[in-house]
This record gives structure tokens, C-alpha cells and sequence, in this order.
């Protein structure tokens, strides 16, 4: 599941629960015109793709309503600063729309971290390896 949303996502005073929510709910990626700062950096702390289209493009240019079927994307290929992906909508009446899409993760650490399921899934793995006996 993905959240296709607007110009500054994120923006308000409960951005943490915001993207804790997202992240619950099972979303995998938020699509948006921007994003505000802080709230981007929770949703990739959760494990939540951001994804920004391109600039003056959004939902409501392409037209996108938000039941659109968006084509298999692989979203790993993307997992890097600035990574770029096309995505393909089918909207209601069959006709497909198309937006570039660019990975708004900013370091090599929040790449790791969103490969990982977010934050708490990899300091999970890694206190779990660290605990465990050596092997003889």
C-alpha cells in the first residue's frame, strides 16, 4: 500500500505519530510533492519509503484520485540518495498515466536503516547477532 499525497506531507505537530501510524496501517512508500523535513526522516525511520515526484507534478496534475493500480515497482532498485524510479498508474477508466519518482533518502545510513524495516527492526538484528555466542 502507498499514500499519494501533496506539497509539505508530514507538515503539523504530531509528525512522530504520523508516520508511526503510516507504519502501522502497512503503507510501504508515501508519494508526494514534498515533505516536511522531520516527518520525512520519521517515515524512513519506520521503515517508509519517501518517494517525491517531480517538480510541479503531483496527484492532482496526473489526475490520480488514489484507487489508482500502480504497476509493481521495485523498490529496492530505488534504495539510494536521489534514486530515480517510473512508476505506472491504471486509473479507473483504463487509461495509464506515468511520474518519475526520486527516493528522498539522503545518507547511506537511512538507505541501510529503510533496507532493514526501519529503525527498530535493524537495532532488533543487531542486538540479536551481538548476543549471541561465538562459535567454536
Amino acid at each position: 500500500m502507498v499514500i499519494l499525497a501533496g506539497r509539505n506531507y508530514g507538515a503539523g505537530s504530531a509528525r512522530d505519530w504520523a508516520a508511526k501510524g503510516t507504519r502501522i496501517l502497512g503503507v510501504a512508500a508515501v508519494f508526494a510533492e514534498s515533505f516536511e523535513r522531520i516527518h520525512r526522516s520519521n517515515l524512513v525511520a519506520l521503515g517508509v519509503l519517501p518517494l517525491q515526484f517531480a517538480p510541479g507534478e503531483g496527484a492532482a496534475t496526473l489526475g490520480l484520485e488514489g484507487f489508482q493500480t500502480i504497476y509493481r515497482l521495485d523498490l529496492q532498485a530505488v534504495l539510494r540518495p536521489e534514486g530515480r524510479l517510473q512508476a505506472r498508474f491504471r486509473k479507473r477508466d483504463g487509461t495509464i498515466v506515468t511520474a518519475w519518482l526520486t527516493c528522498r533518502l539522503e545518507t547511506a545510513e537511512e538507505v541501510a536503516d529503510l533496507r532493514r524495516g526501519g529503525v527498530l527492526p535493524a537495532v532488533l538484528e543487531d542486538l540479536s547477532t551481538a548476543s549471541r555466542p561465538a562459535e567454536a
